[in-house]
C-alpha cells in the first residue's frame, strides 16, 4: 500500500468501549505527525455528541458501544454529516456481518482489531489504519464540489485495434476498497447460466472473506463459495480467496492455496490470482479490475496482455478508489473501461 501525502493535519474522533484500544489507536494515530486525535468517546451517544461539538475530518467507529451501537451511530452519521467513517471491528463472524452492513450503509471502510504485543501485528495495523485515515480524508475533499461527468454511463474502449478472438474460459476478479460494495453490484446480476468460472480476490480479513461469500451467494443465482484447498473451478461457480491467503489455480483447474508470509496488506493478491490463472487459461482469460488502493493487479494484467487475455476495469467516477484501475489503465493494460453499474454487462459482451 502507497503512502498518502495530506496538506493540512487530519482531525480524527475515536469511539470505542474499550479504553486499552482508546488509547492504542491514539498512540498509533498520533506517531504520524499529519494526524491529531481531537476527540475520544467511549459510547455511542458520546461519539455523537463529539461529532456535533468537533466536525472531525474522520471518525472511527467500533461496533459494539454501549448506549448506542456503531451501526445505530453510523445511520445517523451518514444522513447529518458528510464526515467519512472507518469501521473498526474484531476478527469474528458476527463482526465480519456487522461490517458488511456498515459498508453497504455508507461506511467508507474498515479496519480490523488486531493489536497484539507481537510488534510485527502492531506495526501492521499502524500502517493500514494510517493509511485508511489519510485516505479517507483525501476521498471526502476529493468528491466535494466534483462535477458529474456526462461520460459516467459509458464504456470507454481503451484498445479499439485489438481483436480478439479466443473464447473467455475464465473471469477472474480483483478489488480491494469498496470492493464489497461493488462485488454486490456485479455478481447478482450474471444469470445462472454464466459458462465458466469466476475466481475473486478480495483484500480482506479472515472471517470476514467467508462472510462476503456467504452475502453474496444469498443475493446472486450463481453459487458463490469461499474457496477451499483444491477446489475444483467449474462453469458458474463463484470462489472468493480466503482472506490473508493468496490464491493461485494449478495447471489441472484446481485451487492452491498460499500463506501470507510476508505480511502484506494485499492479501488476497490479485496479482497472484491474475497471472496464475491467465498461465492456466492463456488467452482466454478475463481479469476485471475494481476499485481498491494502491496498484495490486497492474503485474497481473500486463501478463494477461502479454498471452493475448482481456482486462476490464472500473472507472474513476464510480470507484470508491480509483487507485488499482488507474494503475492498469495508465499502464496501457486495459481493454475497457465502465462504471461499476455496466461492469456485469461488459463482463457478459466481452465472453
Amino acid at each position: 500500500m502507497n503512502s498518502i501525502e495530506v496538506s493540512d493535519p487530519i482531525r480524527v474522533v475515536v469511539a470505542d468501549d474499550s479504553s486499552f484500544i482508546r488509547r492504542a489507536m491514539t498512540l498509533l494515530l498520533e506517531e504520524n505527525p499529519d494526524i491529531h486525535v481531537v476527540g475520544l468517546a467511549k459510547d455511542g451517544r458520546e461519539c455523537l455528541d463529539l461529532v456535533e461539538k468537533l466536525l472531525p475530518d474522520v471518525l472511527t467507529l467500533d461496533l459494539n458501544m454501549p448506549r448506542m451501537d456503531g451501526l445505530s451511530v453510523l445511520r445517523l452519521m451518514v444522513s447529518e454529516y458528510a464526515i467519512p467513517v472507518i469501521m473498526v471491528s474484531a476478527l469474528t463472524f458476527e463482526g465480519a456481518e456487522a461490517t458488511l452492513e456498515a459498508l453497504e450503509l455508507g461506511a467508507v471502510d474498515f479496519i480490523a482489531k488486531q493489536i497484539t504485543p507481537r510488534s510485527l501485528d502492531i506495526d501492521l495495523f499502524k500502517a493500514e489504519l494510517v493509511n485508511k485515515v489519510k485516505w479517507a480524508v483525501q476521498m471526502g475533499r476529493s468528491k466535494q464540489g466534483k462535477p458529474k461527468s456526462d461520460n459516467y454511463k459509458k464504456t470507454r474502449i481503451l484498445k479499439p485495434d485489438k481483436k480478439h478472438t479466443t473464447p473467455v474460459d475464465i473471469v477472474g476478479i480483483g478489488t480491494s476498497t469498496g470492493g464489497p460494495i461493488a462485488l454486490q453490484k456485479i455478481i447478482p446480476l450474471l444469470p445462472a447460466d454464466f459458462p465458466v468460472p469466476i475466481v475473486i480476490a478480495q483484500h480482506i480479513p479472515p472471517q470476514f472473506s467467508k462472510s462476503l461469500a456467504n452475502r453474496l451467494d444469498q443475493k446472486s443465482r450463481l453459487k458463490v463459495t469461499e474457496a477451499r484447498e483444491h477446489d475444483h473451478l467449474s462453469k458458474g461457480k463463484v470462489l472468493i480467496a480466503p482472506g490473508g491467503k493468496h490464491l493461485e489455480v494449478d495447471k489441472n483447474g484446481d485451487v492452491r492455496l498460499i500463506p501470507n508470509e510476508d505480511h502484506s496488506l494485499a492479501c488476497p493478491s490479485v496479482n497472484k490470482l491474475l497471472s496464475s490463472i491467465v498461465h492456466r487459461y492463456n488467452a482466454g482469460t478475463l481479469g476485471v479490475v475494481l476499485t481498491g488502493m494502491g496498484k495490486d493487479g497492474v503485474e497481473g494484467s500486463r501478463e494477461i496482455q502479454r498471452r493475448g487475455g482481456q482486462v476490464l476495469v472500473q472507472d474513476e467516477t464510480s470507484s470508491l478508489v480509483y487507485g488499482m484501475p488507474r494503475g492498469v489503465v495508465e499502464q496501457g493494460l486495459a481493454d475497457r473501461e465502465a462504471p461499476l453499474d455496466l461492469i456485469a454487462a461488459e463482463i457478459l459482451r466481452m465472453l
